[in-house]
């Protein structure tokens, strides 16, 4: 968990880094999956652009449940979180979600029930 300050220049390194081995894979034949969380429509459509520009075609699922359910598993799971867990508490989830958006009509994605 780096300081805040840090979080965004941490979280582009390490992601060039998984997009450089994510070009690497799909060049020898192999499927990607990404889990980078993808909040933001911005994001989303430039990890569609550099997934054409890879040469692999992008397919998108949406786990979705209410909010009350995914901060409560957020909150338990930062009970005693393991090493390469983020820790979250309720006022840093509550940040965190201002910031999402949930993916458009127009973004041709699969959702699937985060309920269970």
């Amino acid at each position: 968990n780096p300081p805040e300050e840090h979080f965004a220049q941490f979280t582009a390194e390490v992601q060039d880094l998984i997009w450089a081995e994510a070009e690497r894979t799909v060049a020898a034949g192999q499927d990607v999956i990404f889990d980078f969380g993808f909040w933001t429509r911005e994001s989303r459509d430039e990890a569609r652009r550099r997934v054409l520009l890879i040469g692999a075609s992008p397919t998108w699922y949406s786990v979705e449940c209410p909010h009350e359910t995914m901060r409560a598993r957020a909150l338990e799971r930062s009970r005693s979180p393991k090493t390469d867990s983020m820790w979250i508490n309720g006022p840093g989830f509550d940040k965190l979600m201002r910031s999402f958006e949930p993916m458009q009509d127009d973004e041709d994605y699969e959702p699937i029930d985060g309920t269970k």
